[in-house]
């Protein structure tokens, strides 16, 4: 009996109990790696749950640069190529990238979660069970490479690659897309005026949503409107503007909130009495929310005109008197 045997639990080079055996070897690997003369043939020895010893040295070690048992599953079909793949250890020239689990996610859909893909991966559009592609799952971790053009790439819902993007702030500078709509009605440019990535030469904010809603609207129910907008008349159907909207946002905190970067009513705001069809004003909607800074703002250019009116009615006043 060689050391191999006892320190694997065989018997003359064979397996006698391969849950000796397997238990023996998971927790060698575990605690010191793969051992460099592990027959390849022990790779396949599985556990609970099918998980084999691949599986935990791809997990909890390094696999040999030859191994190709990369297909290798447990009981759920997760191969031992996404074990290495979610772990960041595919070798450089992995070609497997097809290989799925049972709800058919690919081990590229595994792989970059963790990183980029090899910049000549082509395959875009392999898709698990919901239609979810690779694509996408890119777009949601911002690792789509700066040449991808499948923007209108759509899964199952109605889901395209740039509403995926868009929501998670991941646009490329030049984007143009804006006007491509989902199933929910949203358009590319309703959810990257949320994240705040429209470029400054942005203009339809009038774009409307399923709902009605605009552009305009959606931003400045986030408090997203960037600094220096001006459309602030825009309005829905119900008269509702986008300063009732950025007012009530306000009311919640979330207008003034770090707004360096974001838009504010302007000092010199003309639209106070802006009405709604129902009849609220802008600054009877600050007053229903306490807006504090913005019926502050009112307050102040109220004072200012009326001293400016006094002070024009002062002066015609001694000018006629000194005339008399």
């Amino acid at each position: 009996m060689t050391d191999n045997d006892i320190r694997y639990g065989l018997i003359e080079g064979k397996i006698d109990d391969p849950d000796t055996t397997y238990n023996r070897l998971s927790h060698l690997i575990r605690e010191q790696g793969v051992p460099k003369d592990l027959d390849p043939a022990l790779w396949s020895l599985r556990g609970e749950h099918g998980v084999s010893l691949a599986h935990i040295a791809a997990k909890c070690s390094e696999l040999p640069r030859d191994f190709a048992q990369w297909d290798l599953a447990d009981e759920s079909g997760w191969t031992v190529a996404h074990v290495a793949a979610y772990e960041g250890k595919l070798p450089p020239h992995f070609e497997r990238w097809r290989l799925v689990d049972v709800l058919g996610r690919s081990v590229a859909h595994e792989a970059v979660i963790v990183k980029p893909l090899p910049s000549d991966f082509d395959d875009w559009t392999l898709a698990d069970s919901d239609g979810w592609t690779v694509a996408h799952e890119a777009a949601h971790y911002g690792r789509l490479p700066p040449d991808f053009a499948g923007w209108a790439l759509s899964d199952s819902t109605g889901h395209t690659v740039a509403h995926v993007a868009a929501a998670r702030g991941c646009l490329p500078p030049g984007f143009k897309g804006w006007k491509m709509v989902d199933n929910a009605g949203d358009t590319v440019a309703h959810l990257a005026a949320i994240k705040q990535i429209l470029p400054e030469e942005f203009l339809d904010w009038h774009l409307l949503d399923r709902d009605g809603v605009t552009v305009a609207h959606r931003a400045a129910q986030n408090g997203t409107l960037p600094k220096g907008f001006k459309k602030w008349s825009l309005a829905m159907p119900d008269g509702e503007t986008v300063a009732h909207t950025f007012v009530s946002a306000a009311g919640l905190g979330l207008s003034y909130r770090d707004s360096g970067d974001r838009a504010m009513l302007p000092e010199h705001f003309s639209g106070w009495f802006w009405a709604t069809s129902d009849g609220v004003t802008v600054i009877e909607r600050a007053r229903e929310v306490g807006c504090s800074e913005i019926i502050a703002l009112y307050e102040q250019q109220m004072l200012s005109n009326r001293i400016k009116k006094g002070d024009k009615v002062s002066s015609k006043a001694s000018i006629n008197k000194g005339g008399v």
